[in-house]
């Protein structure tokens, strides 16, 4: 995995969070402990939980793709911090 500037790897959860809220991220994830966060602090920054199980890199790209309408929806939405996906 590439580094990113400003943020060690391995992260923390909290640190990813804080990092994402500074930059303008949005999180995506596999890991529900991003979703207990968001309902812990709110948002931003805001969350995409992959709850796909194991899949390939293709199947996750595909599935971000095919949601590209949703994903625009999420970025701008005021009022809704988490969308989920399911394979």
């Amino acid at each position: 995995m590439d580094s990113i500037p400003g943020l060690d790897f391995p992260a923390k959860d909290t640190k990813i969070w804080q990092f994402a809220k500074d930059n303008g991220y949005i999180i995506v994830t596999h890991d529900n402990d991003f979703n207990n966060l968001i309902f812990i602090r709110g948002f931003p920054p805001k969350i995409i939980w992959l709850k796909t199980g194991n899949c390939s890199r293709k199947i996750t790209a595909d599935i971000l793709i095919r949601s590209k309408q949703s994903i625009k929806e999420l970025f701008s939405s005021k009022e809704y911090g988490l969308l989920e996906f399911y394979k």
